[in-house]
């Protein structure tokens, strides 16, 4: 993604929080903190939807342990999407969380012996 996007900051934070809940099994992440404090306390509805959308775009990124060139072509084709198309901001934000956590993402499922990366939240 090009370098002069501008990064949605509680974008990356929501980001961050669904990773070390998802991914890290941090308890103390809750639906609550992410929706009231994280994203400004937007609807039950507004947060179920845009937590659905990032849980699902995290899992194909992770499941397929996506590289630099393979998540910037992933982001490509979600900006093209006729519905639901991120937002380059998004996409830019998406991109600097990846880079930021891959590593970290990573090294948690291979030491935890993990096979299913995302199956909690994503069953409602």
């Amino acid at each position: 993604m090009a370098a002069t996007v501008a990064i949605d900051k509680s974008l990356l934070a929501f980001l961050n929080g669904i990773a070390r809940r998802l991914y890290f099994k941090d308890d103390s992440i809750s639906d609550e903190l992410l929706r009231t404090e994280v994203l400004g306390g937007i609807s039950e509805t507004e947060y179920n939807q845009k937590l659905r959308r990032y849980q699902l775009l995290l899992n194909s990124i992770v499941t397929a342990d996506m590289n630099y060139n393979q998540l910037d072509a992933f982001l490509k084709s979600q900006l093209q999407k006729r519905e639901g198309a991120l937002s380059a901001t998004e996409a830019a934000t998406v991109t600097k969380f990846w880079q930021s956590q891959k590593a970290k993402v990573t090294n948690w499922i291979v030491s935890h012996g993990q096979t299913i990366y995302v199956k909690k939240g994503l069953e409602n």
